[in-house]
């Protein structure tokens, strides 16, 4: 049953990535919302069921960009594998510490994948500053807005 729901919820964060984060978009930056979800499953499953949500998310990412086919689900695949080693059922974290965790694994996202796109200097040399970190402080605030009414709800 909660296959099928993340599933839902998957479908319905994937069209809203597609379709409303353009909206939103400042300067081209939007949040990623993704990466969201992979963090709130690994977060909330473990590091096994976060590796393989990052692999198929980042698949499905994938297939609309053929020549870098792998790239994001390497990357996906590796933020759902470390934020899941933070596994909520058995280490509980302040709320505060949970947006360090979005920024960090945001951040680390982007970075995995530009790097396995160009190089690991041409990453930090043309993406770092102008792509990256406004991209991880972005998704950091959406993160944010979600844990802050997931704390009041609970």
């Amino acid at each position: 049953m909660k296959a099928i729901k993340y599933l839902v919820i998957f479908i319905v964060l994937t069209v809203l990535q597609t379709t409303f984060c353009h909206f939103i978009a400042i300067r081209g930056i939007a949040p990623d919302l993704i990466v969201l979800f992979i963090i709130y499953i690994s977060m909330k499953e473990g590091a096994l069921v976060g590796v393989f949500t990052g692999f198929a998310a980042g698949l499905c990412f994938d297939v609309y960009s053929p020549q870098i086919l792998g790239a994001g689900a390497l990357a996906k695949c590796v933020i759902g594998y470390l934020t899941g080693l933070i596994d909520e059922r058995t280490l509980k974290i302040d709320d505060k510490y949970k947006v360090g965790v979005v920024f960090l694994a945001s951040l680390l996202h982007d970075l995995v994948l530009y790097a396995s796109i160009y190089s690991i200097p041409a990453a930090f040399q043309n993406a770092f500053l102008p792509v990256m970190i406004p991209t991880a402080l972005y998704t950091t605030l959406a993160g944010g807005i979600y844990i802050l009414i997931d704390s009041r709800r609970s």
